[in-house]
């Protein structure tokens, strides 16, 4: 999983379905969803918010992540995931 400190992000699916893993900035509250082309849906990703994601099937996945600024390493934090989890 990830987070951006100080961007906010949208993530949408152009090809294939993911499943779309958020947890709060506390990590006590999760939210999962699938996206996918054909459900047109965009998810918007608050700064602080851990998100990670899977591709849902064996098929090519194309997915975009658009930020409100410029992408700086310095603002990304990784966690390590506990496999189960997904």
């Amino acid at each position: 999983m990830r987070r951006h400190i100080y961007l906010t992000c949208v993530i949408g699916v152009v090809s294939g379905e993911i499943i779309l893993k958020i947890k709060s900035k506390n990590k006590k509250t999760h939210k999962t969803k699938l996206l996918s082309l054909s459900e047109s849906n965009l998810v918007t990703i608050k700064p602080g918010n851990w998100y990670g994601f899977q591709n849902r099937t064996n098929e090519t996945t194309l997915l975009f992540v658009m930020l409100n600024g410029e992408h700086i390493e310095s603002d990304v934090e990784r966690l390590e995931i506990d496999t189960k989890e997904w």
